[in-house]
């Protein structure tokens, strides 16, 4: 923003501070007589609101701000009465994010309060009680202005001045809203947070502007994924033509392919939902498959959006689908080699007056087997999410979990994702769609059309509840079995040998163990640990590379690590090995991938050991006693040729 624009947008928010607070009254001070008798000078620099008084289990709640707007600081203190008497005071601490924004000050943003008091204070005759509020700043006084419907008033002059008030805030928040509406980029300039911060979006950390170059065109962006951008069949249409306000939702999407154009089944929304498409800055009426995102065929944004509408959940939906098929969470972290699409789309709405409301992740898939770590999955989103809020973008984000791609969930990958959930910094839970199985998935791992249908139906549930949820309010994770979805059919177990591939196998048994194995420095013998499977396999090249997969889980009863090692016969090192800590009371799962050489061509023996490397728990490969689950198929720890 320009510095003329930028002082045009402090001189337009200090008018209408000084329109709201009104200015400083000259002269002596009357007198103010408090419910107790007490007598205090009026302050009328003290101003401040009530904006909820609630019963609730038995209590009473009331919530609000009062601050000095002279030295643009909290006031010292608010004084409640009931009936007259005295019931208590409280200082103001609580972060209130518009009021640094009205008065162009920080200095205000702790001014907000909470009191609490027992319902029976209020007699046992309904209305029968008159509940006033007093801010106190420098031995002066003001009383506070109270809310429409506010239950708790007796006096007709409380009450008329409670309408007036009411007005005027309903006046002061629509010409904010036409300022910003004016000034647009004043959008990129608002204060923000970080993600490790509390959620309070007026916390400033940095203001950054987002500058596009020639740079930021289809072929920068896209990076060869095939983003669909083809806008022939599509319907253009001006972007201030879209409705604003509270009952629009703006619906940024990015991550991996679950979220872009490749399910089964186009779909058209009715009206109301609208597509911008982040390569050019337009805005399209929406239909699949959707502009920005990789992919060709159906999106479960679509469905979305048509469900937001027709259930009035909004009045209007524009999706900003910038996810890529087949990426990682390192790629959308600052820095990574997508991350560059956030910003541009971001700077590409706010050119249109478009306010993201929603951030809708969905990312997990990729980052399983060994590209699971759930501590730098946390902290790659968080230097992530905390970049986009730099740009202002305060939204809450919503993160899903995710991992199912033509396997069983996994567990780490999950565990990081659910880590992340934090309220207090926006960060909110998204559907469980790894409950989604098989059945709703053409190709085990891409959604079909009843797939899409139930993703959207999920991902609705989660965005009405947090539409019509109280502030505070944690979130809900949407399960497959909260829409009645299916449960999924067991996968059909996997070929030894991929075809084509000359490879010839042989099993010599399987079983469990609780037996323990050493690991001395992480190492590990041939005789260590108990004999799970032992697969002889032919190999026809010497430069082959062997896959192999590792699967088993246990019961885990106090700190400890369960090992599988393979070795190949007469040899004392293992080829293989995969360790993982585990804590008490944890039901751990090993799923791991890995490539080694063949080295020779012929016979290759190989004896695969499980343990523990402590006593304390149970290790089961192929299932386990029934109460505790088996897996589906017999043979769980296999060695493929690639």
């Amino acid at each position: 923003m320009s510095i003329k624009r930028t002082l045009l947008a402090i001189f337009i928010l200090s008018a209408i501070a000084l329109g709201f607070f009104g200015a400083k009254t000259l002269g002596k001070p009357r007198l103010v007589i408090l419910p107790d008798a007490t007598s205090l000078a009026e302050n009328p620099d003290v101003k401040g609101y009530i904006d909820s008084a609630k019963i609730v289990g038995g209590g009473v709640i009331i919530k609000g701000w009062a601050v000095n707007t002279n030295l643009l600081k909290p006031a010292q203190r608010v004084i409640l009465y009931i009936n007259g008497r005295r019931i208590s005071e409280i200082s103001p601490t609580e972060i209130r994010p518009e009021l640094p924004r009205v008065m162009v000050s920080k200095g205000v943003e702790k001014a907000g309060f909470s009191m609490t008091f027992p319902q029976s204070h209020l007699g046992a005759l309904p209305g029968a009680a008159e509940v006033r509020l007093f801010a106190v700043h420098d031995s002066g006084t003001k009383e506070l202005d109270y809310p429409t419907g506010y239950p708790f008033l007796k006096s007709r002059d409380l009450a008329s001045r409670m309408e007036i008030y009411g007005a005027e805030v309903s006046a002061i928040r629509q010409q904010m809203s036409q300022m910003q509406s004016l000034l647009g980029d004043l959008y990129e300039t608002m204060p923000v947070r970080s993600a490790t911060e509390p959620h309070d979006p007026a916390t400033t950390i940095s203001r950054r502007r987002i500058y596009l170059t020639a740079r930021d065109d289809y072929q920068v962006l896209d990076r060869g994924q095939g983003s669909f951008n083809d806008t022939s069949g599509k319907q253009e249409l001006p972007c201030s033509e879209i409705p604003s306000g509270k009952r629009t939702a703006v619906l940024l999407i990015f991550g991996q392919s679950n979220s872009t154009n490749q399910g089964q089944g186009r779909f058209n929304p009715d009206t109301g939902v609208y597509n911008f498409n982040f390569f050019d800055g337009k805005c399209y009426v929406a239909k699949d498959p959707l502009l920005g995102t990789s992919g060709t065929k159906g999106s479960f944004a679509s469905r979305l959006g048509d469900r937001l509408i027709k259930a009035k959940v909004f009045d209007a939906v524009v999706l900003v689908p910038i996810s890529v098929g087949g990426t990682y969470m390192e790629d959308w972290t600052l820095g990574g080699v997508h991350f560059r699409r956030i910003p541009v789309a971001i700077k590409r709405l706010a050119q249109k007056r478009l306010r993201i409301t929603h951030l809708l992740w969905h990312q997990g898939e990729g980052n399983v087997q060994h590209m699971a770590n759930p501590e730098a999955y946390k902290a790659n989103f968080l230097d992530m999410l905390n970049a986009i809020r730099s740009y202002a973008v305060n939204a809450p984000v919503f993160v899903p979990l995710t991992s199912v791609c033509g396997s069983a969930p996994y567990e780490k990958t999950r565990r990081g994702q659910r880590a992340l959930v934090d309220p207090a910094r926006g960060i909110y839970p998204g559907p469980d769609t790894d409950g989604l199985g098989f059945n709703y998935r053409y190709d085990n791992c891409h959604f079909g059309s009843a797939g899409l249908d139930a993703h959207a139906e999920m991902w609705f549930r989660t965005l009405k509840h947090h539409q019509n949820a109280p502030p505070g309010d944690p979130g809900i994770r949407v399960t497959a079995k909260i829409i009645g979805a299916k449960p999924a059919p067991a996968p059909a177990p996997a070929k030894v040998v991929p075809p084509g591939v000359e490879v010839k196998a042989e099993y010599l048994g399987y079983g469990s163990t609780d037996r323990v194995i050493s690991l001395e420095k992480g190492k590990a013998t041939a005789a260590d640990g108990d004999s799970a499977l032992g697969p002889k396999i032919t190999v026809m090249n010497d430069t082959s590379q062997l896959r192999v997969h590792i699967l088993m889980r246990g019961q885990v009863t106090e700190n400890n690590s369960f090992v599988v090692a393979g070795f190949r016969e007469g040899e004392t090192s293992p080829d293989f090995l995969v360790s993982r800590k585990g804590s008490p009371g944890e039901d751990l799962i090993i799923d791991e991938n890995l490539t080694i050489p063949a080295k020779i061509a012929g016979t290759i023996s190989f004896d695969v050991r499980v343990g523990l490397a402590k006593p304390g728990g149970r290790l089961f490969v192929n299932g386990g006693p029934e109460k505790k689950g088996s897996w589906a198929t017999p043979s769980h720890i296999a060695i493929k040729e690639k």
